[in-house]
């Protein structure tokens, strides 16, 4: 748990469930719900200059460098193809709204790997099963997630 205690702590959603984790009551419960949640990550290698990327997916980069398109305009002829760029190092987590349904809330998920990078996967449909799958064992859970998704799209929407 400890291997992946840093990107949980970057993901909003996550990192509360891992609070309540720590807790003496259900703690247990939520803790199985996040060793679940970790170990349905898949791997995903790429080589230097391969663009991957697929919506209602978040990443996490456990060695290498990739950059990544932020969907802002261009302000120069560098970003002029890629927009304005974002650079992820070991450790980085993007694609955290892939549990929004309206894929035009969706950041672009669309990346360019730098280096030789690998980068461990979670897709909606496999964190949605893990909820379903834990809800009865922890109280609020789905509604946790459905609050989170309330926010994040209505931040978007916003936005």
């Amino acid at each position: 748990m400890e291997l992946n205690r840093t990107w949980i702590s970057k993901v909003g959603f996550l990192s509360k469930v891992l609070r309540n984790a720590e807790q003496p009551d259900l703690g247990s419960f939520f803790y199985a719900f996040i060793v679940d949640v970790s170990l349905s990550l898949t791997t995903s290698i790429h080589a230097q200059s391969e663009v991957f990327g697929v919506g209602n997916t978040m990443y996490i980069l456990v060695q290498g460098l990739v950059s990544s398109d932020t969907g802002a305009r261009a302000t120069s002829a560098f970003t002029a193809e890629w927009g304005v760029e974002r650079v992820h190092s070991a450790g980085a987590v993007w694609g955290q709204d892939f549990l929004l349904s309206d894929t035009r809330l969706l950041e672009p998920v669309e990346s360019l790997a730098l280096t030789y990078c690998e980068i461990m996967v979670l897709n909606r449909s496999s964190f949605l099963t893990l909820v379903e799958r834990h809800n009865g064992d922890c109280p609020g859970l789905k509604d946790k997630v459905r609050r989170f998704c309330c926010w994040l799209a209505l931040q978007r929407a916003l936005l």
